[in-house]
């Protein structure tokens, strides 16, 4: 991947993730329990990747998942709990 095409990716991934967490603080200010939330999102994004990519691959990157979260990647204030 070319320098100009990552900078692009790595913009429209910022955005995206500025989209979720204002919708995901109104869905909270609307009283929508933050644990039933976390899972409906996993879920919901879960199956868009599996009609994407299909269930192999899928299960291909989860299986990084509990590293990447053992190592902090997911950690919103770089505090390991």
């Amino acid at each position: 991947m070319k320098l100009h095409e990552s900078q692009i990716k790595a913009t429209a991934s910022e955005n995206a993730l500025t989209y979720i967490e204002s919708a995901w603080e109104e869905a909270l200010q609307d009283g929508l329990d933050s644990n039933i939330l976390a899972n409906v999102t996993i879920y919901a994004a879960l199956r868009d990747m599996v009609a994407m990519y299909g269930e192999v691959r899928v299960s291909q990157i989860t299986e990084k998942l509990a590293t990447r979260i053992r190592n902090g990647e997911f950690t919103k204030f770089g505090t390991l709990h």
